[in-house]
């Protein structure tokens, strides 16, 4: 399960900044547009500060800011105040490709020099507006310094490094930053640094975009959002490796997890000193901070409960324990916040969030059923049309759910068998009427699966399947020759069904002949002799390295 979860807005920056506590900022009128000369008089802070209090869609000024930072030379500005105003300019989207050339070339030179909020920020700027070639001038020597540095972040600097890492092109991170990173959090974590669920929900997000799992982490997050005290300071497990199971005080939070006791499988790196240097750098003084019970799920909103389950489900799912099975009470807490705030979600996050329980899975059925009454409203009628391409992604966001939002919603009902909700699953089925064109086959087959799954059926969609499944086939003999609005010059672009995919397809016919017993009773059969023509057109040879013969020489084949 992956659907589609991606966020475009920055990541909140808690920690004020030392030129935003002089009052020294400039009010919108103080800037003069033009000459922009004139700007070359205002300080770095001051510019950047103006910046950040004003409407970021401000172009003009924002053009003023840029061409008069390049008058006076790029080279004039420190590391750090270069790569705010970068990072202002570029949450604008302003267009300064000059700019940020130049003030990557200067900033490459000077990553040593950069403190960690700086390149937490930096780096999801880049992202945001360089291209690819532009930016592997740079995010690389950022990575590197920030896994230098991954000790001294703070507990929102932190979460902001892996956001940035997490929202790439290619999310990837070092291992070394992540071990550190894994530490980290799991000492913020426990030590209740990580206030509210916002940043706890991102930084868990960030983890499984990443695709890293450390138990350590995610057990200690579980004890946070269930108001649970952390593990006894003596095991271990709020310094990355993991101990033995908490006693005592924590019983109740043992028995509830089950096996957290260690088998030192953890990825830590959190010895004495780094504990020493995060409690320098948050708390202040020796020691934990005593636990303070705060429900922090009951404070979330539809986004970040969305995130926070396909964070746990996802991640939780390589752990070799199945400890999904020890997060019900979390699943059921979520469920129950979500079940409150119903309304206000939006289409994408509930979506969401009914695909990661879909996955475990974890079955409400009144949540599943509520669920689809509010999906309901969100269909765009249910039209028919089968047109595909531009026109049906911009109808899409006009009005009803996108095609990726179709196909996990399909999914999610389709896997836990929820057959309560008909009239929702049937409009759904007809909203995926406007994206035919852009399905590929196993999409195909998912709509499919959902019609056997809850008993929901579109005698329009299943017929379009399979006339595109007989139509574009491994091995077809006339690909040209589609059927239906299946035409012969789209036939020729579409993915083709592999003889798996067919076979797949005539058992779901099996099971849907009493809709249409002439028309689907002959395209089982259509769809069969589709099966024979895809297997006789591979190559066994090509397929395996030894297929049991030997050519004229005795040499295997």
């Amino acid at each position: 399960m992956s659907p589609s979860a991606e966020v475009s807005a920055r990541p909140s920056i808690s920690r004020a900044l030392p030129y935003q506590a002089d009052g020294d900022g400039l009010s919108r009128t103080s800037l003069p547009l033009s000459p922009p000369t004139r700007l070359t008089s205002v300080s770095a802070d001051q510019l950047i500060a103006s910046l950040r209090s004003l409407d970021r869609k401000d172009a003009a000024l924002h053009a003023s800011v840029a061409e008069a930072v390049m008058q006076l030379g790029i080279h004039t500005l420190s590391p750090a105040s270069l790569a705010d105003l970068f990072c202002v300019l570029a949450e604008a989207r302003h267009p300064a490709p000059d700019f940020y050339t130049a003030a990557v070339r200067v900033l490459a030179a000077n990553v040593q020099a950069l403190p960690p909020l700086s390149l937490g920020e930096l780096l999801w700027a880049c992202h945001r507006v360089l291209p690819s070639e532009t930016a592997s001038l740079i995010v690389p020597d950022l990575v590197k310094q920030a896994t230098f540095k991954i000790y001294d972040f703070k507990p929102q600097e932190l979460v902001q490094l892996l956001t940035a890492l997490a929202k790439g092109p290619s999310p990837s991170a070092p291992e070394m930053l992540l071990e550190g990173a894994h530490s980290q959090l799991t000492l913020y974590i426990s030590r209740g640094l990580l206030k509210g669920g916002a940043d706890l929900t991102q930084a868990l997000w960030a983890l499984a975009r990443l695709g890293s799992y450390n138990r350590a982490v995610f057990d200690a997050a579980k004890r946070r959002l269930l108001a649970l005290p952390p593990a006894a300071a003596g095991t271990g497990a709020c310094c990355g490796g993991l101990g033995t199971a908490a006693t005592g005080s924590t019983a109740s939070a043992s028995s509830l997890d089950g096996d957290d006791a260690s088998d030192g499988s953890s990825s830590g790196g959190a010895d004495g000193s780094n504990a020493a240097r995060a409690e320098d750098g948050e708390g202040g003084g020796g020691g934990a901070p005593a636990f303070e019970r705060e429900d922090v799920v009951q404070s979330m909103d539809g986004s970040e409960l969305a995130r926070l389950a396909w964070a746990f489900v996802t991640v939780r799912q390589q752990d070799e324990r199945h400890r999904t099975l020890h997060d019900v009470p979390l699943l059921n807490t979520i469920v129950d916040r979500a079940h409150r705030i119903l309304s206000s979600f939006n289409p994408h996050d509930l979506i969401t969030l009914l695909a990661a329980y879909s996955s475990v899975p974890h079955y409400e059925l009144r949540f599943y059923h509520d669920a689809a009454t509010a999906l309901l409203g969100s269909l765009s009628g249910g039209s028919s049309s089968s047109a595909g391409g531009a026109d049906a992604a911009a109808a899409g966001q006009e009005g009803g759910l996108s095609k990726a939002d179709v196909i996990a919603a399909a999914w999610a009902y389709a896997r836990v068998q929820h057959r309560a909700s008909k009239p929702f699953v049937e409009a759904l089925l007809s909203e995926a009427l406007k994206y035919t064109s852009q399905y590929e086959p196993e999409e195909l087959l998912h709509l499919a699966r959902t019609m056997t799954s809850t008993g929901a059926f579109s005698d329009p969609l299943m017929r379009y399947i399979v006339q595109r499944a007989v139509t574009c086939h491994v091995g077809s003999t006339d690909t040209a020759a589609g059927k239906g609005s299946v035409n012969g010059s789209a036939a020729l672009a579409m993915p083709l069904f592999d003889a798996v995919q067919l076979l797949e397809l005539a058992r779901i016919l099996a099971t849907v002949q009493h809709h249409n017993t002439e028309f689907y009773s002959s395209a089982q059969a259509d769809v069969l002799r589709a099966v024979n023509d895809a297997y006789m057109a591979v190559d066994i040879e090509e397929q395996t390295t030894y297929c049991g013969c030997t050519d004229p020489n005795g040499l295997q084949k």
